[in-house]
């Protein structure tokens, strides 16, 4: 493995590597990580002195995989491109550069829809709501735990994940964290789902936060406050305005075109009208049953896509509205207030009150 390459075809790969063209996708049902992804890694890997162009060889990388920037790459490639990595290094701890050279916009529209979002939390569900279409290996989730959030990162499926690949999206996250609340991030704790490695404070220098080892997932923990803040660059509309795109090309990509009309509509109607499953059917020229039948294959359910859409407006209510809980309810579908504020437990692990509460007291609101 040379370090430093040779500058001949460093310039062809980086004519090649940079170049926007349409490529045919390949099986979205193998393992896979976007190409934007893949090509932060290299540039990353390339700051730190590596040949890309030789790294990409001993993967069996294509420059071409890696033109169109949300094309799937095979994971397998991926794993053997950070074997080349730390075989050339001999550093475990190089998932951690890879995640600092992941930003946002390396996610096009749904970056800025996260950039543009009212919370951490806001931001950080619209990534799980769409990860389908960064990766099929790895799968993030948000919980609420008292007056704690914790943002995970587990392996998904059966297919092979290289730590480091799981590194550089704990450390991601932590950036994007980072990127959005520049007064300051308030990491309480890191528990990494992978042994120990012999360079083990190079993680402790970047979280700034303790570390464990050893866990079945990887787990960023915050405190709440901290996760529902009010984020300085929020915008209701462009948020929105990016989620609509992300539908549309997700939707597209993944052959999810039902799931993106039912959420659409629910948006649009949850609050002036009826939003049973008969009217939506009805609506959409389906039959109940074909239009159950239809969101399963495409793996979710219309329970499911209601749930997830009154989390989303009641989040939104409550924080940009003067609405009393019983109105949000009534909008929302609900019979009473009180089963409003089950579910909302059951969505934050706080009353929709206190969840009020705690917005007035940030001091950046």
């Amino acid at each position: 493995m040379r370090v430093g390459g040779d500058p001949a075809a460093g310039k062809l790969f980086r004519q090649v590597y940079g170049r926007e063209t349409t490529l045919m996708t390949p099986q979205l049902d193998e393992p896979f990580i976007i190409a934007n992804w893949v090509k932060m890694c290299l540039d990353a890997f390339e700051k730190q002195g590596l040949d890309a162009y030789d790294l990409m060889q001993s993967a069996q990388l294509c420059a071409s995989e890696l033109q169109s920037p949300l094309a799937p790459v095979r994971t397998d490639k991926i794993n053997a491109l950070f074997d080349a990595v730390i075989a050339a290094t001999q550093c475990e701890s190089i998932g951690i550069d890879a995640g600092k050279n992941i930003s946002l916009t390396t996610f096009h529209a749904l970056g800025y829809a996260v950039i543009a979002s009212q919370s951490l939390w806001e931001g950080f569900s619209r990534v799980i709501r769409y990860n389908y279409g960064i990766s099929n290996v790895t799968r993030l989730y948000l919980q609420t735990n008292g007056d704690e959030v914790e943002l995970g990162v587990v392996r998904e499926g059966d297919a092979p994940v290289h730590d480091a690949i799981l590194d550089a999206a704990a450390c991601m996250m932590v950036r994007i964290c980072r990127f959005l609340t520049p007064q300051g991030t308030d990491l309480l704790r890191v528990s990494m789902g992978r042994d120990k490695p012999a360079d083990y404070e190079n993680y402790e220098r970047y979280f700034r936060s303790p570390v464990s080892w050893g866990d079945s997932r990887y787990r960023l923990i915050f405190s709440r406050n901290y996760f529902h803040c009010r984020l300085p660059n929020a915008d209701v509309l462009l948020a929105n305005e990016n989620e609509r795109l992300c539908e549309i090309y997700f939707g597209r990509l993944f052959n999810r075109k039902l799931t993106q009309r039912v959420r659409s509509l629910l948006r649009q109607t949850m609050a002036t009208e009826e939003t049973s499953l008969q009217k939506v059917a009805q609506t959409l020229h389906l039959s109940e049953r074909s239009l159950q039948r239809h969101l399963s294959q495409e793996g979710t359910n219309f329970r499911e896509l209601v749930d997830e859409v009154r989390q989303e407006i009641a989040e939104r209510y409550l924080k940009s509205s003067s609405m009393s809980i019983s109105q949000i309810a009534y909008s929302l579908g609900f019979n009473d207030a009180g089963n409003f504020s089950r579910a909302f437990k059951r969505w934050f692990s706080c009353s929709p009150e206190t969840y009020r509460q705690s917005l007035q007291e940030s001091p950046l609101l």
